[in-house]
């Protein structure tokens, strides 16, 4: 009796387990997206509402343009087809230098032979070949490239224009999904999405230096692993507007790194805007609000990567006596390192903590190493300013590893609480300009809103000028990006920024693209022209007007009229100065109280005059000399503002004054006898000040402050220059040099120690082609000008052609150049001979569909803020513009 109750408990169990069983056995596992993707993905976009984002992309131009560079996405996002269904679209490396995209979608299968017609992708059944993969049908476009391809696992389509990539993924369905995305980054999962934004993006952090490889050459490829230490993953929301793309989410950290360094730090707000300077690419801002942690993590992070060349700077350190605790307690809450321009131009922001001492540890080390080297101690006076050197290679790549890039020296200023530290002093003198005239982040009206709508505080950022970080990357790309990179409009970013701030146990992701709208290459024209009355003489020069901050010109007629002109060239005033002003005219702060005035020299006098024509007084103010003036310049050694003008005579002697017209000692005349090729000019180098004047014949001389001809000078080139002679300042003494050109194209660079440093023959491309040496309007850059009987060309500094042009005849040329902010040139040739110029830009393209007649060398101006060029054309008694808008 007692078994009956058993066996009916036994046989209900058995039921119930048969069932479960059965309905397992005879359901089917539903195949996700998520089942798909492999972990191969270096990011992933999932839209879960087409219709939304489709509208929106039609508001930003720039995303239908990066759409439309594939034909499977442009496809996909026009077609109504996909308008109801959500979309997956990942992206994977396909090849050492190349990617490909996955996009997935759910459908009903039994449709899809109907939809396939009215899909609106570039195929249709006839174009279609089939085969099978791992037991699933492959359908490929036949006869096309890009070969597009998809099939369907399940009720999941899979499209891409890489088969290889396809059939990974059909390899990863088989073999039991066992390298997903999602089961990697399981984490990613389980963090909270926004319903109401445009998708998400998922982000396999790990895999970020590889892809960023894909477009890189070999060099930058070992430079990032060293410095990329990022592991884990991300998932953001994206918002997008008419304007910009914003991503917000969270990061997670799954292995020791760069973020390591942070997990215990606070996010730190952001301050150093106002000594960013303008020309700064891309900074990459790191807060730190426990410096001493930070360091004790960083010697944790230095062990596990056996990173060993961060010993040496400790151990010299303690060799000089010099406190490794009191250089790590100068470190304060910010340390940023900005990057400017093409090749690696670095400069470094530290903040220094409250507690660092007036003499700083900084000065000490700097002290103790000129010691050791039994070298005198750099210092240099510069605008105020005291910069100073650390002679150790890699003190700042080794006092903040891994966050600094390696260097060969470090130069410092300390500018209020910060320093400003860098490779080359040169930077740092640029930087001290760009603050002073305020042409920083701080003070541009759009970095400050763009800085504005980021976070506040944070650990880690990234802010990047979209079109100045196409130019920084020209030399870092490998061959198959730089094109693309090659255009300075490069999906139209204006503005960037990823940050990364400390939030419990993983970061909060915050990165934001600012959109500036398509600029045409070539726009509109304008021209607006105003007679003088009597010829105008001299090439018209831009100054600056010191209220508004807008340019002027400044022309002189045959009657010996001084005009200043506004912009758009109407008269602000008239002066008659009873003289021809020679080699121009210079703009001096006379008084030193921001005002600015005229310098300029007639044929025996000095004269200074003020923004409303007014003499400044003891001006004009005669000299003594011998022979007529033929150049003038004006010196000012160390920005102080305390001014030395230097004359050259006719016959080549130099005289010096001092800033009221007094002739100096060694310079009353300095007697070099030979007629100069161009003007007598004043160089800085590393601290050391050198006066160049080079005559006709090829004689060089190199003087220093007191006249004094330095060592190895004068020198015989044993050519004559001509043109201009060009100065390239490095990092050292030895790799400074000049460079001049003869005639008949030999390239002659030499050293301030009076050495050859290189000589060799640019190409000829007739027996009779003539060459000289042109500097841009800064002087810069310089670029050789060769005139053929047939050509007109123009060459970069290695003999390399930039443009060519038809020569009509003419054997008197000449060429003027100017740069704007993102390195792109416009030329003007000028024809002396026939008295027409014209105008080309950086591609060669001309930008006038005539030429104009011209009767003085045009003058050229960039307006960055209009994206405007202004072409200031003479034309006997005739002055105009003509505004060309970009």
């Amino acid at each position: 009796m007692k078994r009956k109750p058993v066996l009916i408990t036994l046989g209900i169990t058995l039921i119930v387990v048969g069932a479960v069983w059965v309905y397992q056995f005879t359901q089917k596992n539903e195949v996700t997206t998520w089942d798909l993707i492999s972990n191969d993905a270096v990011l992933v976009v999932e839209l879960p509402e087409f219709n939304s984002i489709h509208i929106k992309i039609e508001e930003l131009p720039v995303l239908k343009t990066v759409l439309s560079s594939s034909e499977l996405l442009d496809g996909i996002f026009n077609s109504k087809f996909f308008q109801g269904n959500k979309v997956f679209i990942s992206i994977q490396p396909t090849a050492r230098d190349n990617f490909g995209f996955l996009v997935y979608t759910e459908l009903n299968s039994s449709d899809w032979k109907n939809d396939i017609k009215r899909i609106g992708l570039p195929f249709s059944d006839s174009s279609l070949r089939k085969r099978v993969y791992n037991g699933i049908e492959i359908n490929e476009q036949v006869g096309k490239e890009p070969q597009f391809s998809f099939a369907i696992i399940e009720n999941i389509l899979v499209m891409s224009e890489s088969s290889f990539l396809l059939e990974g993924v059909l390899r990863l369905h088989s073999t039991g999904n066992n390298n997903l995305f999602r089961d990697k980054n399981i984490s990613l999962f389980k963090l909270p999405t926004l319903k109401s934004d445009d998708g998400n993006i998922y982000i396999n952090v790990s895999n970020l230096s590889d892809f960023m490889a894909l477009f890189l050459q070999p060099n930058s490829i070992k430079a990032t692993n060293e410095n990329l230490h990022l592991n884990g993953g991300a998932l953001a929301d994206i918002k997008v507007s008419n304007k910009d793309v914003l991503l917000n989410g969270f990061l997670i950290s799954s292995e020791v790194g760069l973020l390591h360094l942070f997990e215990k730090q606070e996010p730190q707000p952001i301050d150093v805007d106002g000594l960013i300077s303008n020309k700064v690419a891309t900074a990459t801002h790191f807060g730190i609000s426990n410096p001493a942690q930070w360091f004790d993590d960083q010697a944790e992070l230095i062990k596990v990567n056996k990173a060993t060349s961060t010993d040496s700077l400790i151990q010299e350190m303690l060799r000089l006596s010099v406190s490794v605790e009191s250089l790590r307690k100068a470190v304060g809450n910010q340390f940023v390192n900005c990057y400017l321009g093409k090749g690696s131009d670095v400069v470094n922001i530290l903040k220094l903590s409250e507690d660092a001492s007036r003499i700083s540890v900084f000065d000490e080390l700097s002290s103790k190493l000129a010691e050791q080297k039994r070298d005198s101690l750099y210092t240099e006076n510069y605008a105020g300013y005291q910069i100073r050197l650390i002679d150790y290679k890699n003190f700042l790549s080794q006092l903040f590893y891994p966050l600094a890039p390696p260097s060969e020296q470090t130069f410092f200023v300390q500018i209020g609480q910060f320093l400003i530290l860098s490779e080359s002093v040169e930077l740092i003198k640029g930087f001290i300009d760009d603050v002073d005239t305020e042409d920083t982040w701080g003070k541009s009206v759009e970095w400050s809103k763009f800085l504005s709508s980021s976070l506040q505080e944070s650990n880690i950022n990234i802010f990047f000028d979209g079109k100045l970080t196409s130019v920084f990357l020209q030399d870092k790309l490998n061959s198959k990006w730089r094109t693309l990179f090659n255009k300075s409009n490069f999906l139209n970013i204006d503005k960037g920024a990823f940050q990364l701030s400390r939030l419990e146990t993983n970061y909060y992701l915050n990165t934001s693209f600012q959109f500036s709208p398509s600029l045409p290459t070539q726009g509109n024209l304008e021209r607006i022209t105003y007679g003088f009355g009597s010829n105008i003489v001299t090439p018209p020069k831009i100054v600056r007007n010191h209220i508004s901050k807008e340019i002027e010109l400044v022309i002189q007629d045959s009657l010996s009229n001084i005009y200043l002109l506004s912009k758009d060239i109407k008269t602000l005033w008239k002066q008659s100065i009873d003289d021809q002003v020679i080699d121009g005219v210079k703009q001096i702060d006379f008084f030193a109280n921001g005002k600015l005035q005229l310098f300029f020299t007639t044929v025996n006098a000095i004269h200074i005059i003020d923004r409303l024509g007014r003499y400044v007084e003891g001006y004009p103010k005669k000299l003594d000399l011998s022979n007529k003036v033929e150049f003038s310049q004006v010196v000012d050694y160390d920005r102080s503002k305390r001014y030395r003008y230097l004359v050259t005579e006719e016959k080549g002697n130099l005289i010096l004054t001092d800033k009221v017209g007094n002739q100096l000692e060694g310079w009353n005349p300095r007697k070099l006898n030979g007629k100069m090729l161009s003007a007598a000019k004043h160089y800085r180098v590393l601290g050391k000040d050198y006066f160049l004047a080079t005559t006709q014949t090829g004689s060089v001389n190199l003087m220093n402050r007191r006249g004094e001809m330095m060592k190895g000078f004068p020198m015989d080139l044993t050519m004559r220059p001509s043109g201009e002679v060009s100065i390239t300042i490095g990092n050292s003494l030895s790799s400074s040099y000049f460079t001049a050109v003869s005639k008949d194209g030999l390239k002659v660079q030499f050293g301030v120690d009076g050495q050859i440093r290189k000589k060799e023959v640019l190409l000829k491309k007739a027996a009779s082609s003539e060459f000289s040496l042109v500097k841009s309007t800064t002087e810069e850059t310089y670029v050789f000008l060769r005139v053929d009987p047939g050509k007109v060309g123009i060459l970069d500094t290695d003999g390399n052609t930039l443009i060519e042009v038809e020569n009509p005849g003419s054997t008197k040329w000449k060429l003027i150049y100017i740069e704007n902010r993102l390195k792109e040139r416009f030329y003007c040739l000028y024809d002396e001979q026939q008295n027409f110029s014209y105008y080309f830009d950086f591609s060669g393209q001309l930008l006038l569909p005539q030429p104009l007649e011209s009767t003085q060398l045009p003058t050229l101006f960039f307006n960055e803020k209009q994206k405007s060029l202004s072409i200031y054309n003479v034309d006997h008694s005739n002055l105009s513009l003509v505004s060309i808008k970009r």
